[in-house]
């Protein structure tokens, strides 16, 4: 990219690209892509296809799904395709649809690829599923794969972004965002919206190809960024259109900022050294040759975004002065001194990460500054942060804006309404809009209502008729008319609450848990245990047996049944999960297996256990374990040898039944060689009599 045509923000230059940029081209062997059905050779065309769109790029990658989706109906279980279907959909408008492609390519060919397990993760975090997020990132960590020093540095940022993605979950504000619609928004980036002080024009950038610019000199081939218009018709917007004039030229320009009343602009321009901030003026409605800004701020570097401060007496931007900031693109502050002159700039370092900074602006008062920032507790991509002013004039911590102002994506260029509006505006790459990054409209919801108390139905008083009286030959008779007040029904309320701990240590554990209909399967509901004391809380409303799933990261994750009797009239039932950590050697017991009487014929009964082993291996496909059977003291050692052996067999068989593959599992029968109580009691020697599970590999 030629040094004097730099854009403001790259297409799709989030944590996306930077994850898959390096993506490999996976070959698929034609003799392992053929199987016995016919249609092989349309199918192996569309493949090809495939790959050349494959090897275009992100651009190409849509035209790339289509030909691969010909021929997965041939073939959907050779990895390799897999896991070039769920590179696709991780990098266009459908992100959540590539975890079950990588899963099935690990599955199928856990050496598919060098980065599955990373593509996993990320596949993982795009769709808030944080725990298996860092649990696959921590598998890549730990992997035999070449990393470099800034690879391990992102995978590091990525498993942050997930834990606090957990924490943020639980933290969402009543917000509605919605697309600012087709007549501003394109398939292209559209992005740096600026408003003036009427709300009634809108100037934004865009890369959109035009008539006079279908394509760009840089490798995404696409334009340069451009100044677009948008005029409010009513409560419309009108179709946004090139701003007239010589605002726009062969290279790059973005609005930043606009002041005295519309009339002055600020903007980004990409033909002064790295990019520089400059600044026009309209005159009888054309604006006129942008300038430098006169405020010392450009330099050698670049320089992306910049507010002025209500008061007129500071401003900040935002620069790619390495030689002062904490890293990347870090925020400025200048303060006006001797009246119009202005001071140095100052590095705002309490909102400056080892990341880049982005978009700054401020509230309408002036005591609240918005940025973007990929640094600090993001939970993906840049993600909208606020610092509110101390009493001393000094800016405090950045503050993360929460759900559903950010996401998992990019989230950037936040810009505060102003008194009287509950409306904002945000740009994001969120899935659902048209297509890279899109300018979308935010609502402030009012807060919900407090449930109204139960009134008590009056008791009506007496009906008190009055005297006829006679009108034009009609009768009216007059009724005083009671009322009925309905009383408000309170929601119902039934809460499932407790802890999810270590099973050896009884830690605290940071854990999902998703509560399931046992009838319908269906996922109730969904939360994340707090992080200080691995509680949860949640209202379910029915006071009826619920399914918990559990899972945390580094530990076998735990499926049952919680049981509440019949008779319980409690608001809240408590219980407590202990987790097992995933260690070599660990051994767990299987509880709940059990056999015809002297048999090795598992009862169905037994399922629900195996099921929850079952799953327990498919979420860890490196997992290796033995099974084995134990016995009481009781009879014939040569008896207990043999009979315990067959009910591990027996358990063997059913995982295998399952789709586990044999060489994952050993199987043993130790008898009563190996007791965990005395065998001098009945309680003693039905803990003895067990089938368990021990992790020899992971």
């Amino acid at each position: 990219m030629s040094m004097n045509r730099i854009i403001i923000f790259p297409a799709l230059m989030s944590l996306f690209m930077m994850t898959v940029s390096g993506q490999e081209d996976v070959k698929v062997i034609r003799s392992e892509f053929r199987t016995d059905k016919p249609g092989f050779e349309n199918a192996w065309r569309s493949l090809s296809n495939g790959d050349r769109h494959y090897a275009g790029g992100v651009l190409s990658y849509p035209e790339a799904l289509g030909e691969y989706t010909n021929a997965y109906l041939y073939n959907p279980d050779n990895p390799e395709l897999n896991y070039k279907m769920g590179v696709c959909h991780l990098l266009t408008s459908k992100k959540e649809h590539a975890i079950d492609y990588f899963l099935k390519a690990l599955s199928l060919k856990p050496t598919v690829a060098e980065d599955i397990l990373l593509l996993t993760g990320r596949a993982y975090q795009v769709s808030g599923k944080f725990i298996d997020a860092v649990g696959k990132y921590t598998e890549f960590l730990e992997s035999d794969v070449k990393k470099s020093p800034e690879m391990l540095d992102r995978v590091r940022k990525y498993i942050d972004e997930s834990n606090a993605g957990m924490l943020i979950m639980n933290d969402t504000a009543r917000i509605e965002i919605s697309n600012a619609g087709e007549v501003i928004n394109s398939p292209f980036d559209d992005y740096s919206p600026v408003l003036d002080d009427d709300r009634m024009k809108l100037y934004f950038a865009s890369r959109r190809p035009s008539a006079t610019k279908p394509a760009g000199k840089y490798q995404d081939e696409l334009p340069d960024e451009n100044i677009y218009l948008s005029t409010r018709l009513g409560e419309a917007w009108s179709v946004a259109l090139p701003l007239e004039g010589k605002m726009n030229t062969a290279f790059c320009e973005a609005p930043l900022a606009l002041a005295d009343n519309g009339s002055t602009m600020y903007l980004y321009a990409g033909y002064r050294g790295d990019g520089d901030i400059l600044v026009t003026t309209l005159k009888k409605g054309i604006w006129k040759k942008p300038k430098p800004i006169n405020a010392g701020i450009n330099s050698l570097f670049t320089e992306t975004s910049v507010a002025f401060a209500p008061s007129g007496e500071e401003f900040v931007f935002v620069s790619a002065l390495d030689r002062k900031g904490a890293g990347g693109k870090d925020i400025y502050i200048v303060k006006r001194i001797k009246g119009r002159r202005w001071g140095k700039p100052v590095t705002l370092s309490v909102l400056n990460s080892q990341w880049d900074e982005e978009s700054v602006a401020y509230s309408y008062g002036g005591d609240t500054l918005w940025f973007s920032s990929r640094g600090h507790s993001t939970i993906g991509g840049f993600d909208v942060f606020y610092s509110v002013r101390n009493e001393d004039g000094t800016w405090g911590e950045p503050v993360n804006a929460g759900l559903p102002v950010n996401s998992v994506y990019d989230d950037m260029y936040f810009r505060p309404g102003v008194p009287g509006d509950s409306t904002f505006w945000l740009v994001t790459n969120r899935t659902g809009g048209y297509g890279g990054l899109d300018i979308c409209i935010g609502r402030l919801m009012p807060p919900e209502p407090e449930p109204l108390p139960v009134i008590e139905e009056p008791i009506p008083e007496p009906v008190i008729v009055a005297d006829t009286v006679k009108v034009v030959d009609t009768v009216y008779v007059v009724r005083e008319v009671v009322k009925e007040v309905q009383p408000v029904v309170a929601e119902p309320v039934f809460y499932l609450e407790g802890r999810v701990l270590d099973s050896s240590e009884e830690t605290p554990l940071v854990a999902r848990i998703d509560i399931i209909d046992p009838e319908t399967f269906q996922v109730v509901a969904s939360l994340i245990t707090s992080g200080e004391d691995g509680s949860f809380r949640v209202n379910v409303k029915n006071r009826r047996n619920y399914m918990f799933e559990v899972r945390s990261n580094g530990y076998l994750s735990d499926l049952r049944t919680l049981d509440i009797p019949a008779a319980y009239i409690g608001e809240s039932f408590f219980t407590n999960f202990y987790l097992n950590k995933i260690t070599v050697g660990k051994k767990v017991v299987l509880n709940n297996i059990f056999f015809e009487t002297g048999k090795s014929i598992l009862t169905s009964a037994s399922y629900a256990e195996l099921n929850k082993l079952t799953m327990i291996m498919n979420e860890n496909p490196k997992m290796r374990i033995e099974i084995s059977g134990h016995t009481d003291n009781t009879g014939s050692a040569s008896v207990n040898d043999r009979l315990s052996l067959e009910r591990a067999t027996a358990v063997t068989q059913y995982l295998i039944g399952k789709g586990i593959v044999s060489t994952r599992i050993e199987t043993k029968g130790y008898g009563s060689a190996q007791p965990v109580e005395p065998n001098d009691t009945p309680a003693g020697r039905a803990a003895n009599r067990r089938v368990e599970f021990k992790i020899l590999e992971f």
